[in-house]
């Protein structure tokens, strides 16, 4: 996926046969490791439900200060809006250090 300054970051896109609804994940990894392959059976089992899930690498601690990752985040999130999950709704949700990200996501959506 390509982001807002020119960057490209790793994305994954689990899709099942029938997608009903669109889910963004954000990985956990204290803030600074895992990537767009952590948790990808549970995006697969998501995806067999009907949940379309996009889960994406950000830019994270400690090359990257905050609010990077967040804006990483949101860049993903615009691109599965229209790209993916056109007319679908969509929420985000996340593990450990990921699920702060997810609350802001939701907080101030993009």
């Amino acid at each position: 996926t390509r982001m807002r300054d020119g960057s490209r970051i790793a994305a994954r896109a689990y899709m099942g046969e029938r997608t009903v609804c669109g889910l963004i994940w954000c990985h956990g990894g204290v803030f600074a490791r895992n990537s767009a392959a952590t948790d990808s059976e549970l995006c697969k089992a998501l995806a067999r439900k009907g949940i379309g899930v996009v889960s994406s690498s950000f830019r994270d601690g400690p090359f990257f200060s905050h609010p990077q990752a967040v804006r990483d985040l949101e860049d993903v999130a615009r691109h599965a809006r229209s790209e993916l999950f056109a007319g679908l709704p969509i929420g985000v949700a996340g593990g450990s250090s990921g699920g702060y990200h997810a609350l802001i996501l939701g907080v101030r959506p993009p």
